[in-house]
């Protein structure tokens, strides 16, 4: 019986133990650059990046999934096919930070305007998912906690609109004023070259 308790109180101590050193899990993460700097226009694409920081000091963060929703979907479209889903090692202050960079593909999403869209400006939310590890999640050896941790960011993004410059009527007068004068021209010289071919 004596024996019973002690193994029954080696194993509460144990898991107590492991959930204490569990209990500073977390992780943040922002949105680069800030959002209102996002300027774009119609049917053009704009993109954030991103910096994740690892608050636990003993474990491993690992990202898994990321979603995102846009306001609006007839605005556009939002793809996080770009976020490579980092690891990040033990803390405190373990930090990873990547900007949007469309030409190697990398970032934390992009965004792909509508020719035509509804609002201005737009607004959408990226969540993060992520599990702490014991050790490098890439050693097979590790084990990872059923816990799935998750993060939220809002980003916006703000249309330039498409300027068409219509000329003013005084220039447009200036213009045709000038065209007239040119053909008057060619017109007459053109005359005085017959005259002067007959009357030789």
């Amino acid at each position: 019986m004596r024996r019973c308790v002690y193994w029954i109180s080696l194993t509460l101590g144990v898991l107590l133990a492991t959930h204490a050193a569990r209990a500073d899990d977390s992780f943040s993460f922002t949105i680069v650059p800030n959002s209102s700097d996002v300027l774009a226009t119609p049917g053009s694409t704009v993109g954030w990046g991103y910096s994740i920081t690892n608050n636990s000091t003993s474990d491993y963060l690992e990202l898994t999934d990321i979603a995102a929703t846009v306001s609006l979907t007839e605005d556009g479209a939002p793809d996080t096919n770009i976020f490579d889903l980092p690891i990040l090692g033990p803390g405190p202050g373990s930090t990873i930070t990547e900007d949007y960079d469309p030409i190697a593909y990398v970032g934390l999403l992009q965004f792909t305007w509508s020719p035509d869209p509804a609002e201005n400006p737009v607004t959408g939310n990226v969540t993060l998912s992520a599990v702490f590890c014991n050790g490098d999640p890439l050693d097979p050896s590790t084990i990872c906690g059923d816990t799935v941790y998750t993060e939220s960011a809002t980003y916006s993004a703000t249309v330039i609109p498409i300027s068409t410059n219509v000329p003013e009527p005084s220039s447009l007068l200036l213009l045709v004023s000038g065209l007239c004068g040119i053909g008057l021209w060619t017109w007459r010289r053109q005359g005085y070259s017959v005259w002067r071919t007959t009357h030789q």
